[in-house]
């Protein structure tokens, strides 16, 4: 995949690769000042086919980015944050995963069937959300954030950092 086109306010890394295997792709945007909204597509071509992820920015100045992208069946799931709140978003259409006065972020995105599976942080603790439903895997004693989420069958495997009070991770 490559990405040869210029988009000043989005940014993605890795911007190429030509091996086979799985990749790991950030998108970041920078904070719209404009004042108007913004649409981006970002098309990765892969053995001749063509996975177009379209990044919108609204004009009332948010911020966001996104941390894991995930293809199921045709739909594109995007797990990153806007503000400071975790988001999942879905074709482009924002899932808000913490109330607005939990700061949060979703780190990775995982789909199995019909379930979608997202691992990140909110309010210092480690969360999977199945389905939108939070499950908070840490009591926020010390801060922990999941990186990684991963489902083979029935079994949901999560992976991830601890910060403790002496800045050890």
């Amino acid at each position: 995949f490559s990405s040869d086109h210029e988009m000043p306010w989005v940014s993605i890394s890795p911007d190429r690769g030509n091996a086979a295997g799985t990749y790991t792709v950030s998108i970041a945007m920078e904070v719209n000042k404009t004042g108007e909204d913004r649409l981006e597509e970002i098309i990765i071509t892969c053995n001749e086919e063509d996975m177009i992820i379209g990044i919108y920015q609204d004009g009332a100045g948010t911020s966001g980015c996104a941390d894991d992208v995930f293809v199921s069946d045709g739909d594109v799931y995007i797990a990153g944050k806007e503000w400071h709140y975790g988001t999942l978003w879905k074709n482009v259409v924002a899932q808000p995963l913490t109330d607005r006065s939990d700061d949060g972020r979703a780190f990775s995105v995982y789909v199995s069937g019909d379930d979608v599976y997202v691992a990140g942080i909110e309010n210092r603790c480690a969360v999977l959300w199945e389905n939108g439903v939070r499950q908070r895997l840490t009591d926020g004693s010390t801060m922990v954030w999941i990186e990684s989420v991963f489902v083979s069958g029935s079994d949901v495997f999560v992976s991830g950092e601890e910060y403790n009070e002496e800045d050890k991770y």
